[in-house]
């Protein structure tokens, strides 16, 4: 009888630890799925973790998604109730980081009114490829195919010499007939080339002033069928990420060194969010200087959908992937990071019925996306 009671005795203490732990596990994992879900709405100069938690959404997100699983299964009503109305709060966020749209196919092949094709590709310098009339560098054969009305590209980097790689006149000559309106702006002094090329004419184009070494934005001022239309194609402070740097932080979770793991991804991200914080705001306070609803902002946010920086150029505009395109998106796809960092956003003149990332396009370490627009009605 004394062993029976002893026995039972551990096992009621043994279930109240684990029924504790498993309240604490709860807890945790829901707030730090609050914090990424939100952070959004939180500036990285107020909060930086934050920041780095909706860069990290979708293992927040399967993280809460297991704990809503585990306490269905236990059939506790009112934490699952609880965890479901997080979810529903919370939907903002996971249809913007996947969102699901059905008919969209149709809706291409339907659609017969007024439309243009708006294509925004980071292309990596060209893929750092020579161009030649037996051997068309990948890039600009892509482009070349897309049969776009507007281009934007990001790290357009052009060569003084064909030897070296692609020259803008290379560029002029193999893609002038499908678009003989081309300007390219450096976002700063010897920076990232931002370039637009256009069926429609280009009456304006400039640099738009912001703190970086090598990262900007352009805006662009074109007339189509008479009506003054505004680009701004930006490419936002890069996180320079290599694959070595994503095998140390792989590294670090193998070894279940959650702490160092930790310091490093701060240390690195968090100065970029900052960066991005400060550029998305001279950006949006430009754009909104414009006084139009004729305007589209893309480019390279080196941001996702559940960001700062992407949610504060979003206000009052329509993220044509969140509207009208399907699943992740990833635009950028490495063996340790896969994101969509490559946004359009269209003012209220233009509605987007369909939009792609193109993700089997070889040449740059980009995807690019691109969206069909018609008037709103």
């Amino acid at each position: 009888m004394a062993k029976k009671s002893l026995w039972y005795s551990l096992e009621i203490g043994v279930r109240f630890i684990l029924r504790w732990l498993s309240y604490i596990l709860t807890a945790t994992t829901t707030l730090l799925y609050i914090c990424s879900a939100f952070s959004p709405y939180i500036p990285p100069k107020l909060f930086s973790p934050a920041a780095l938690l909706g860069l990290l959404f979708p293992l927040a997100f399967m993280g809460q998604l297991l704990v809503w699983v585990y306490w269905l299964v236990r059939r506790h009503w009112r934490i699952f109730i609880g965890l479901s109305l997080i979810f529903a709060f919370s939907w903002e966020s996971i249809s913007s980081y996947m969102p699901l749209h059905r008919g969209l196919s149709r809706q291409l092949e339907e659609y017969q009114g007024p439309r243009l094709k708006v294509l925004s590709y980071n292309v990596c310098g060209f893929g750092f490829e020579h161009h030649g009339s037996q051997r068309p560098n990948k890039v600009l054969l892509y482009l070349k195919s897309s049969e776009a009305d507007l281009i934007c590209l990001q790290e357009a980097a052009l060569a003084q010499d064909k030897d070296w790689g692609v020259t803008m006149g290379q560029v002029k000559a193999y893609l002038g007939k499908q678009y003989p309106y081309i300007s390219l702006i450096p976002a700063q002094d010897g920076g990232s080339g931002l370039m637009l090329l256009s069926r429609y004419p280009i009456k304006d184009a400039e640099r738009i002033p912001m703190p970086s070494r090598t990262n900007g934005a352009a805006h662009f001022k074109i007339n189509i069928g008479g009506q003054e239309t505004h680009i701004i194609n930006v490419h936002l402070e890069s996180f320079r990420l290599s694959k070595t740097l994503g095998q140390e932080y792989m590294s670090l979770v193998a070894k279940g060194k959650a702490f160092e793991f930790q310091d490093a991804l701060r240390s690195k991200f968090t100065p970029i969010f900052r960066h991005h914080e400060q550029q998305a705001n001279i950006v949006k306070r430009y754009a909104d200087s414009l006084q139009t609803e004729r305007l589209i902002i893309c480019g390279d946010f080196n941001d996702t959908p559940v960001s700062y920086a992407h949610e504060k150029l979003e206000r009052s505009m329509t993220d044509a992937f969140i509207k009208a395109g399907n699943g992740l998106g990833y635009s950028f796809v490495s063996r340790t990071f896969l994101v969509r960092i490559d946004h359009i956003l269209l003012g209220k003149a233009f509605t987007p019925y369909y939009t792609k990332v193109d993700a089997g396009v070889k040449g740059s370490d980009h995807y690019p996306i691109f969206t069909y627009i018609k008037p709103t009605e």
